[in-house]
C-alpha cells in the first residue's frame, strides 16, 4: 500500500454548501485582520523587527489564505 493522503468529505442534510458559506467566511475574517495588522505595522513593529521584514511576511501569509 502507498502513503497517501485521504480526504473526506462531510455532507450535512443541506449538502456542502453551508460548510464552503463558513469557510468562506473565516478566510474573509482572517483577511480582514491581515488588513488591519498591515495598516498598523510601522506603529507596532519597529521596535522588534524591521517593518518592511514584516510586510513581507503579512503578504505571505496573505497568499496562502488565498489558495484556501
Amino acid at each position: 500500500m502507498g502513503v497517501g493522503i485521504t480526504i473526506v468529505v462531510y455532507l450535512t442534510q443541506n449538502g456542502m454548501i453551508p460548510l464552503m458559506t463558513k469557510l468562506k467566511v473565516m478566510k474573509d475574517k482572517a483577511l480582514k485582520l491581515l488588513d488591519e495588522i498591515e495598516a498598523n505595522v510601522s506603529t507596532c513593529c519597529a521596535i522588534t523587527m524591521e517593518p518592511d521584514e514584516v510586510l513581507v511576511m503579512i503578504e505571505q501569509l496573505r497568499d496562502e489564505i488565498n489558495k484556501l
